[in-house]
């Protein structure tokens, strides 16, 4: 994504992790990061694209019931896993309610 021109921030619950990737794999990039999901967030433009990379299950229903709050209808979450929007959980049911596109691999 970086290298196609988008700004990615990099998130992970784990912050190390986010320090470690933008001292090694990102460095030299435009990528950026984020120590929580809210400044995550604060950081990307309108509609909001969110890129999951989460596994699959109760993880995912977590990551979306935190998101939902501080998204916008419009905004787009991707599921980037194995999961499949085919049977959505709770927390995906809900975040189409409140107007967020979702997409996920088939």
């Amino acid at each position: 994504m970086n290298d196609h021109g988008f700004t990615v921030v990099a998130f992970n619950r784990t912050v190390e992790k986010v320090d470690h990737f933008l001292a090694n794999e990102a460095k030299g990039t435009k990528v950026i990061g984020a120590h929580s999901i809210e400044e995550m967030v604060s950081k990307l433009k309108k509609p909001r694209r969110v890129m999951m990379l989460v596994k699959a299950g109760n993880p995912v229903d977590e990551f979306i019931e935190h998101l939902i709050p501080l998204l916008e209808p419009g905004d787009i979450i991707i599921d980037g896993g194995i999961h499949c929007l085919k049977t959505p959980t709770a927390a995906l049911n809900t975040a189409r309610a409140k107007g967020f596109y979702l997409s996920a691999p088939a």
